[in-house]
């Protein structure tokens, strides 16, 4: 456990804002710099048990991401619309 599973955990959380972020630019960036800010606070962070525990908080944002989070679309009539991902 260690920089390896960082740098994927890292790499994944910023393509899920791509993925759920369609096409919102601002919203991406936003999530960029939060998830940059997370991951450079706890850069010097050894501890395997620490380790461990911020990776998971990583993959439950990741889950939370790709499960709890939907885009709205606003249609001319001024309402929005949602199409529901499996």
């Amino acid at each position: 456990m260690g920089a390896t599973e960082a740098i994927a955990a890292y790499r994944a959380l910023l393509r899920a804002t791509r993925e759920y972020f369609p096409g919102d630019k601002l919203r991406q960036a936003e999530a960029a710099v939060v998830i940059r800010e997370r991951f450079e606070k706890n850069r010097g962070v050894t501890a395997e048990a620490d380790v461990k525990l911020l990776l998971d908080e990583a993959r439950e944002a990741f889950d939370f991401m790709s499960h709890m989070i939907e885009q709205l679309k606003l249609i001319p009539s001024g309402g929005y619309v949602v199409k529901p991902t499996k």
